[in-house]
């Protein structure tokens, strides 16, 4: 195997990790979960958000060595959309997700210093969660175009 089919299994495989684990989320924050459920959800929600972090870096870039050393331009249709995509998930996941989490990991958080119980959620808190459901499907949705653009490469 030569280095540019290294990289390429490389950029491939840190894509399929890096995404991967944003499949999960909206299954994690289902609707129904208790106060100590979803405080669960959370912890493990904390450990995917590691693969998408490297995993997505490392895609990035070794996507970006790919066009560089390979027979791709920057002019490729694509590789643009690929990259627009890319960062409207960025966009949605730490500029539209993370904030609302936060406000339920601070509740769920002050809820771990009182005696845990086995209530649901305040309704201000589920509406924050649905949100973050709905991102997620969307971010989802886009996950999906990004390897459809990347595996197709349509050309105009």
């Amino acid at each position: 195997m030569d280095g540019y089919m290294l990289l390429v299994v490389v950029h491939v495989m840190a894509a399929i990790i890096g995404i991967g684990p944003t499949y999960f989320s909206p299954v994690l924050l289902r609707t129904g979960q208790t106060t100590e459920q979803l405080h669960s959800s959370f912890r493990l929600g904390a450990i995917l958000e590691l693969f998408p972090k490297f995993g997505g870096s490392l895609a990035v870039l070794s996507g970006l060595a790919l066009v560089i050393i390979g027979d791709y331009q920057f002019k490729d249709v694509w590789i643009y959309g690929s990259i627009a995509i890319y960062v409207i998930i960025q966009i949605l996941v730490i500029g539209f997700v993370a904030p609302r989490q936060k406000k339920v990991l601070n509740w769920l958080l002050d809820q771990a210093s009182a005696v845990r119980t086995s209530t649901n959620p305040p309704i201000e808190y589920n509406a924050l969660l649905s949100q973050v459901r709905t991102i997620h499907y969307i971010a989802t949705v886009l996950g999906i175009a990004l390897f459809v653009l990347m595996i197709v490469k349509p050309t105009l």
